[in-house]
This record gives structure tokens, C-alpha cells and sequence, in this order.
């Protein structure tokens, strides 16, 4: 019960962080073009700055075997994520936007302040296995769908700053070199600020978007079931038919 609170709590404020970016662009402080901009910093600075502190733990066995576990997790949610949707892309009709709506999630902005809030900062580096599968297959698979007829660029796959920023915090991380209290401490600051700035930029950006196109589109309720109930239903299945859930 406590632990549904905590997660009650984080998803109204970050809500209401959304609401305050959205009502920034509204009564006309920021254009909705402005949200490229934020966009920016968080891909290119408090994102990286997010997976570099979460590796800056101790090394032990247990979270060796804690990353194993979860990047072998991760590889079989997204596997099963996309087994799922190529065969209800001809049962619903479901178009590439759709397809790639379920499929990908937005965990990096919005999971990883509520691992923080109700498992602790020692938590966030297993949050970082599903983010790095994900960036994989977001510059390959996701790219490769919105984008066809494109070649795949590896040094996008793996130079971009946020595989960077998963070297760099892997190095730290086996190395056992922990930054300086400075250095650290900064990256630290601007790693906290990865849910407020995610959901500020999202509410600007849905500012773009008349309202009651959102709410009276029949097919956006269509990909949110899916995404919000079906699949994590479906992944809790199997999890506990695996015994993997324990």
C-alpha cells in the first residue's frame, strides 16, 4: 500500500509538471517550437549525465548478476513487444506511428524518477539495461520503420551521446573510479532534473495539438490500452509463468 502511494505521489507530480509546460506555451511565455530546444538539453546533457551517475555505485556480484538478469529482461520484453504488435498490426489495423507507439516507451523520462522514489538511487542502474536495449533497436528497428529505405548508420547506433554516456558509466562503473565530489555532485544536480525537464518538454509539445483531437480520437485510446494494459499485462504473464518475476 505504501509503495502504490509513493507511485501515486511521483505520477501527480510529474503530471503536474506536464500541465505547467503545456500551460507555459498557452498563455504564450514559450512557442511550442521552443520544446527543440529543451529537447536538446535533455538528449544531449541531463540525459547522459542520468546513465553516468546511475553507474557511479559499488561493484558488487549481486549487481553483476542484477544487470545480466535485466539486460537479458529487457532483450525478451522488446522481443515480445514487437512479436506482438506484428500480429496485431493486421488485426487492427495498427499504421507505423501506432506500431512504434506501442512498441517503444518512454522509460528513461518518466520510470527512472519512480524507481528513484521508491526503490533508491542504487536502483537506477538496472532501469539503464532497458534503456540501452532500447536505444539500440530505437536507431535500428524504430529508425528502419519510420524511415524506410534509409541505411542504418552504425555511428548513430553507437556514438550517439547516450551509448556514449553508457561506455563512459560502464568504464567508471568496472573500474570502480568514482568522480570527485565536484564533478560528480554536477552530473548528479542535472541527473535529477531528467523527469521534470522530460515532462515539461512534454507538455509543450502537446500544447502543438487541439486537445479535443486527443481526447476525441477513438484509435488513440485503441494504442493506449495497448500500451498502458495489455503489454505490461502480457509481459507480467509471462514473467510469472517463468518464474523470472521472483
Amino acid at each position: 500500500m505504501a509503495v502504490s502511494l509513493i507511485l501515486t505521489e511521483q505520477i501527480i507530480k510529474l503530471f503536474i509538471i506536464l500541465l505547467l509546460g503545456f500551460l507555459l506555451v498557452k498563455f504564450g511565455l514559450l512557442k511550442a517550437s521552443d520544446s527543440k530546444s529543451v529537447s536538446v538539453i535533455l538528449v544531449y546533457l541531463i540525459l547522459p549525465c542520468m546513465i553516468i551517475n546511475a553507474f557511479q555505485i559499488d561493484y558488487t556480484p549481486q549487481v553483476r548478476t542484477g544487470l545480466i538478469f535485466t539486460i537479458a529482461a529487457s532483450v525478451i520484453v522488446h522481443l515480445i513487444f514487437i512479436a506482438a504488435t506484428a500480429l496485431l498490426k493486421r488485426l487492427l489495423g495498427l499504421d507505423t506511428i501506432e506500431q512504434m507507439t506501442v512498441i517503444y516507451t518512454n522509460g528513461g523520462i518518466l520510470v527512472i524518477p519512480l524507481v528513484q522514489a521508491m526503490l533508491g538511487d542504487d536502483y537506477v542502474i538496472y532501469s539503464c539495461s532497458f534503456i540501452v536495449i532500447q536505444i539500440i533497436l530505437l536507431w535500428t528497428h524504430c529508425k528502419q520503420k519510420l524511415c524506410s529505405g534509409q541505411k542504418l548508420e552504425l555511428k548513430s547506433i553507437f556514438l550517439n551521446a547516450n551509448m556514449v554516456a553508457i561506455y563512459v558509466g560502464i568504464i567508471l562503473f568496472f573500474t570502480q573510479i568514482h568522480l570527485p565530489d565536484v564533478i560528480g555532485g554536477t552530473i548528479d544536480m542535472l541527473a535529477n532534473m531528467v523527469g521534470p525537464m522530460g515532462m515539461l518538454l512534454a507538455g509543450m509539445a502537446i500544447s502543438e495539438v487541439p486537445l479535443k483531437h486527443v481526447f476525441m480520437t477513438g484509435r488513440n485510446y485503441l494504442v493506449v490500452l495497448l500500451r498502458l494494459f495489455v503489454y505490461p499485462v502480457i509481459i507480467l504473464a509471462v514473467f510469472k509463468l517463468s518464474g523470472a518475476a521472483g
